[in-house]
């Protein structure tokens, strides 16, 4: 169930270096922990043809079917839009995940153990309340892949919203729950008019508590796969994040907060995130446990 990641920059008793003051406020949790952090990776759900074709499905609880196993119900499970007739038997394919979960779990195992921290990687789909209670956890990939996301006792103002209906291509969107004067509930996907090829995105950094005291989580995630790999090359660098600390020293408040929400825009040309900029950072403020309100998708 787990990759225990056997990579160390170094096998001498040197000790690792600090890390910088702008990494720190994310990072310092995790590279200090007694218990390795684990990196969660989203893996999507497909039932796979006897031909080999894919068809996405989902489902609210854990699975319970091993990989490749035939299908014999697909009851409580749902999909977006009908698939062929007479399709036959369909199995059980959930080894997939996307190209920015990848490249960001790599960048986030450079900076650990850079910093002599130890790690695990995990697949969300077999990712446990016990692994939150126990570990620091670093989420890659927003809630409808990581399900889990969805049952904390946190309420926070910037969430993902599932798209509704047979449609799914280019409908997940990021809503916010409390817009400042002036500023848009939701934002989506900007595309070319004339080719419809994406020119930009959203993507979320979000540092959450977990389900015990003391235990963090950190969730990178994008309205697709591009925009994670862009979340998780920002919360990595240190010029990046050192932009963030600058914005919210300049809405006044000193010290970042403990709990706290990035909103970043991703700009993409040719399938590739180009430039990414934090358009603000907020507090986070609500609590399940303390306040009821609507369903969150962090």
């Amino acid at each position: 169930t787990y990759i225990l990641w056997p990579f160390r920059l170094s096998t001498d008793s040197t000790k690792p270096p600090p890390l910088a003051k702008a990494l720190a406020l994310l990072w310092q949790p995790f590279v200090s922990s007694s218990q390795p952090p684990i990196i969660v990776y989203s893996n999507a759900l497909f039932l796979m043809s006897e031909q080999g074709d894919l068809y996405r499905y989902y489902t609210e609880t854990s699975h319970s079917l091993a990989m490749g196993a035939q299908v014999p119900s697909l009851a409580g499970l749902e999909r977006r839009g009908p698939i062929p007739a007479h399709l036959g038997p369909l199995y059980y394919f959930d080894s997939y995940t996307g190209i920015g979960e990848v490249v960001g779990a790599g960048r986030i195992s450079q900076l650990l153990a850079r910093h002599g921290q130890d790690f695990s990687v995990k697949r969300s789909r077999i990712t446990s309340y016990e692994d939150l209670r126990n570990r620091h956890v670093i989420f890659l990939g927003a809630s409808l892949e990581n399900a889990i996301l969805g049952n904390l006792p946190v309420e926070s103002d910037l969430f993902f919203e599932d798209p509704a209906g047979n449609e799914f291509v280019g409908r997940l969107l990021i809503r916010d729950r409390r817009p400042e004067a002036n500023q848009p509930a939701t934002y989506e996907f900007q595309r070319d008019e004339r080719t419809k090829a994406l020119q930009s995105e959203y993507a979320l950094i979000s540092m959450l508590p977990s389900v015990t005291p003391d235990q963090y989580i950190l969730v990178l995630a994008g309205l697709s796969t591009l925009g994670t790999q862009a979340a998780a090359e920002f919360a990595t660098s240190e010029a990046s994040m050192l932009t963030l600390e600058r914005m919210w020293a300049a809405s006044g408040d000193k010290d970042m907060p403990s709990y706290f929400q990035a909103l970043l825009e991703v700009q993409v040309r040719d399938g590739i995130a180009v430039k990414t900029t934090c358009l603000f950072v907020r507090q986070l403020r609500h609590n399940r446990q303390e306040k009821s309100g609507a369903t969150n998708r962090s």
